[in-house]
C-alpha cells in the first residue's frame, strides 16, 4: 500500500514494478469522489507508466453520483460524489487502449445473498424478483479495466 493522494502522481513511480510483469492497481471508494477529467488523467498515467496493467476500481451510474445527499453515510459528511458514468463502456471511449475485461454488479451479489438486504428488499425481491435488477442494476459496481495492449 501507498499513502498518498491518489492525484499526486508521483506515487505510481513508488510502484515495485518489473518490466513485461502483469501489474494490479486497485482503488476502492474513491473515483466517484474525483472529476471525470481527473479518472481520465489517473487512468491516463498508469497507462503511461506501466504500458500494461489492470485496474480494478468501482463506480457508480450517473443519477446515484448526483444524489450524494441521498447515501446513508456520504450525506453525513461535506464530500460530494463528482461522477458518475451509465455504462461501463463508455471508460473504452476515453482511450483506444483501455479495454473492459470484467464488471460485476454490487446488486447481483446482494441478490445472491437476500439476508443481506434489508427487510423490505428482500420481501420485495422475492415477491418481484425482476424489479430490484430492472431499478438499480448498474448503481453502483466494479469494473476491470485493461489498460495498454497486452505484451507478447
Amino acid at each position: 500500500m501507498i499513502a498518498s493522494s491518489i492525484l499526486d502522481f508521483a506515487w505510481i513511480d513508488a510502484v515495485d514494478h518489473q518490466p513485461n510483469q502483469p501489474v494490479m492497481i486497485i482503488y476502492e471508494g474513491v473515483s466517484m469522489y474525483l472529476s471525470e477529467a481527473d479518472n481520465r488523467a489517473l487512468l491516463e498515467q498508469l497507462e503511461r507508466r506501466f504500458g500494461f496493467a489492470h485496474v480494478v476500481f468501482d463506480v457508480l451510474n450517473r443519477k446515484v453520483a448526483n444524489r450524494t445527499r441521498r447515501h446513508d453515510t456520504v450525506s453525513k459528511t461535506s464530500a460530494q460524489f463528482q461522477w458518475g458514468i451509465d455504462r461501463s463502456r463508455e471508460l473504452e471511449t476515453w482511450n483506444p487502449n483501455f479495454v473492459l475485461k470484467e464488471e460485476q454488479f454490487y446488486l447481483q451479489h446482494f441478490l445472491d445473498y437476500p439476508q443481506r438486504l434489508p427487510t423490505t428488499w428482500r420481501v420485495i425481491s422475492q415477491l418481484l424478483p425482476a424489479l430490484p435488477m430492472a431499478l438499480f442494476k448498474n448503481s453502483g459496481r466494479i469494473v476491470r479495466l485493461q489498460l495498454g495492449p497486452e505484451p507478447i
